[in-house]
């Protein structure tokens, strides 16, 4: 999927601009009763994208005495433990939620306005040519904590992940990110009938969540981003920063939770 596109759509309908609607191959976006708007499956609209693995979300090791299970991906990735893949799961639901479009109060304004901004700051941060590159590694860590911080994650979440060069990787283990999430999508469309009913979409269908959570990780790591791409997104920085100073005017400058992963 085409990240402008996407993007596009997503300022159409979040700053009712009332422009003609984008079509894409497996997902549309649908506006809620709330005003919120998702992305769904275009044959499948009771099912969101962002919510198509939460019925796969792993068991919290902290509410169990003695947990003796392994991590979904352990014969990948040795080195992963029960703990480390629930701060994976969390940062896959992160980084899809950057699509949902939410319903604006006093409460989640400013949350939504800084993972907004820092997503798009990130997108388009390797094309500045006035920072030398120890200027762009602080500021590529500077708006990934707040990213996650905005989102908003909890503290194990906050501090497992940062770049290595352009990759996103778990500090810890050093696992690139852009690796395991291709190995978990891989496993859930291989083996989608041992994990039936909590997954409820088909094998072809876990492949394009795939396809669009790794471009949005590319984004974040500012990888392999094309020029238009680019500008894409510096004209949806100012699209959202100038509609932001309505909504800072109506709402104040709170910060606080929305949803804590």
């Amino acid at each position: 999927m085409n990240l402008q596109y996407l993007y596009n759509e997503y300022l159409n309908i979040k700053f009712n601009r009332d422009l003609p609607a984008s079509h894409f191959d497996y997902f549309e976006y649908d506006v809620l009763e709330d005003g919120s708007a998702q992305l769904f499956f275009v044959d499948q609209k009771n099912e969101a994208f962002l919510e198509w693995a939460e019925e796969l979300q792993p068991r919290d090791p902290y509410y169990t005495n003695n947990p003796s299970w392994k991590p979904v991906l352990s014969s990948f990735y040795k080195q992963l433990n029960i703990y480390d893949e629930q701060t994976f799961y969390y940062l896959l639901f992160t980084i899809n939620s950057t699509t949902a479009i939410h319903s604006i109060n006093p409460y989640n304004a400013m949350n939504d306005f800084m993972k907004n901004y820092c997503f798009f700051q990130l997108a388009q941060l390797s094309a500045i040519t006035r920072l030398n590159d120890e200027q762009k590694r602080q500021l590529k860590d500077f708006f990934f904590f707040l990213y996650l911080y905005a989102h908003p994650v909890n503290e194990e979440t906050l501090y497992a992940f940062s770049f290595n060069g352009q990759d996103l990787v778990h500090t810890k283990s050093n696992i690139q990110i852009e690796h395991y999430f291709n190995n978990y999508h891989d496993y859930y469309s291989e083996n989608s009938e041992k994990f039936q009913p909590q997954l409820l979409i088909a094998p072809h269908k876990v492949m394009a969540c795939k396809n669009l959570t790794l471009e949005l990780l590319r984004a974040i790591e500012s990888n392999g981003l094309q020029k238009s791409d680019i500008r894409a997104f510096k004209g949806n920085r100012k699209e959202i920063k100038q509609a932001d100073y309505a909504t800072r005017g109506r709402h104040g400058d709170r910060i606080t939770a929305n949803k804590r992963c």
